[in-house]
């Protein structure tokens, strides 16, 4: 069990583990469409550019790299392989509980507007993506990068970590209201939210970061009563 939580925080580890649904992801905008693409997603954005040849040549590759770093790591005794369904449950149970919570208060607060549009397979691979390129963007980069970059001129790590966590949740926030107006209380909800996001980043690493977030969206855009 220690080994797992320690492993699982490696961005090595983490990047594999998310690897598979990156690949999940793509394949589902060649399905659906581009407009199932996360908004904070500009990688692929440019790459559907060079045609679909190209970018399913990209996604083998990525499948490839999986596979070969999962060996890798396993003829280490690093048991990777072993971790994919205990991170699925972990973070499952992360993303029902919040999710149960949001849902809560949002009805409460009566701001629950109408289901969300589109088919069931463009549901998911919109949570995919959320869960995918929100977290690279936003905890990955933005928070860890601000992290790194605090710890080379200040010793003081919690209060670094803290600070990214509050910046990082506050841009994550104001990221949706590219394309709706601005409500208060959805800015402090949703930077609740990214700070949940961050916190699990910041103590369980990338891969619970972004299955949780995925989870959560689905949860949301689909299961939602």
């Amino acid at each position: 069990m220690w080994q797992y939580f320690t492993e699982t925080r490696r961005l090595g580890v983490s990047l594999l583990m998310v690897a598979p649904l990156l690949v999940a992801y793509q394949a589902g905008l060649l399905i659906v469409g581009v407009e199932a693409l996360n908004g904070a997603d500009f990688v692929t954005r440019y790459l559907l550019t060079f045609g679909g040849r190209t970018f399913l040549l990209l996604n083998l590759a990525i499948l490839f790299a999986f596979g070969v770093g999962v060996v890798w790591l396993d003829g280490k005794g690093r048991g990777t392989g072993d971790y994919f369904i205990p991170v699925f449950v972990e973070s499952l149970a992360y993303a029902l509980g919040l999710g149960t919570v949001v849902l809560q208060v949002m009805a409460e607060a009566r701001l629950l507007g109408p289901e969300a549009d589109g088919t069931l397979l463009s549901r998911l691979v919109l949570s995919a993506g959320a869960g995918i390129h929100e977290e690279l963007v936003f905890r990955l980069l933005l928070m860890g990068g601000l992290i790194a970059l605090g710890r080379r001129f200040v010793d003081a790590p919690f209060a670094i970590g803290v600070l990214a966590l509050a910046i990082s949740s506050v841009l994550f926030s104001l990221a949706h209201f590219r394309a709706e107006p601005f409500d208060t209380f959805a800015f402090w909800f949703r930077t609740f939210a990214g700070g949940i996001f961050g916190v699990l980043y910041w103590a369980r690493g990338f891969a619970i970061a972004v299955y949780t977030h995925a989870f959560y969206d689905v949860f949301v855009l689909v299961f939602r009563p």
